[in-house]
């Protein structure tokens, strides 16, 4: 009876190690931000990374500061504005948000495989006016011949 305590205790203690403790050991999961939420202005920083076909050149690089505007534009969309550092406009997007992650997806109709392609996905969490947000994003021109793709965290400031 002994070796059935030992082992049962030990199986436990590796779900918990594992990350597969019962909620009431793990504690009650964290509720997302709502869109509500995450409207405001963030101040990011990243890595990028591209390759230009043409020339052929690898680039990489990373940035600091840059600044993202969210707005709510419907019950669960989203417009992101990018702005550099110096305040020059990268772009806009319109995404879908759910249970803390933004789906933002732009691609050309009718080519397959399609020839121009820009995903970004944001995944937010902490509560109201602190809330924080770490994202991907992927672009591919094959008219252009070009690569990009960067990895981003931010915070949210106002």
């Amino acid at each position: 009876m002994k070796t059935a305590t030992i082992m049962m205790m030990a199986a436990f203690l590796a779900a918990v190690a594992l990350g597969f403790a019962p909620t009431a050991y793990a504690g009650a999961p964290k509720v997302p931000p709502s869109i509500g939420d995450i409207e405001g202005v963030y101040v990011v920083s990243g890595k990028f990374y591209g390759y230009d076909f043409d020339s052929p050149n690898m680039f990489r690089g990373k940035y600091k500061k840059d600044v993202i505007i969210i707005t709510q534009v419907d019950t669960d969309e989203v417009e992101l504005e990018w702005y550099d550092s110096e305040g020059g406009f990268y772009g806009s997007w319109r995404g879908l948000y759910q249970n803390g992650v933004l789906l933002i997806g732009k691609g050309d109709d009718g080519s397959e495989p399609a020839e121009e392609v820009d995903m970004m996905i944001i995944e937010f969490s902490g509560s109201p006016g602190k809330v924080k947000m770490s994202g991907k994003n992927l672009y591919y021109d094959l008219n252009d011949e070009y690569v990009y793709g960067e990895t981003f965290k931010g915070k949210q400031v106002m």
